[in-house]
């Protein structure tokens, strides 16, 4: 099995959650990046991209690159909830210039 998925399986159950069910959801109407070393799960809200899930090497360059032009938003926000660190913004031109 994918490592990054065997993770988001084992983080979604520690906290109650079925990553299938997420994974699905997302598949339908969001975006679902799965590489063999990262993997993304991410939302397009009026103002920003909101990031359900992260891990991996080079997932978030992987996501700036991969980004849908026509979706483009000022804003790439997350929390790192397993660490108990709260929801933060961050520009995405800013990202895109450290990480790209």
């Amino acid at each position: 099995m994918n490592k990054s998925v065997r993770q988001a399986i084992d983080c979604y159950k520690s906290v109650g959650k079925n990553f299938y069910d997420i994974l699905f959801e997302y598949a339908q109407q969001d975006y679902v990046v799965i590489t063999p070393d990262a993997m993304i799960l991410a939302r397009l809200n009026p103002t920003h991209w909101h990031i359900e899930f992260a891990v991996g090497t080079g997932f978030l360059s992987g996501f700036l690159r991969l980004m849908p032009k026509d979706s483009y938003r000022p804003l790439v926000g997350w929390a790192r909830e397993m660490k108990g660190k709260p929801y933060r913004y961050y520009k995405t031109e800013t990202l895109r210039r450290l990480l790209c």
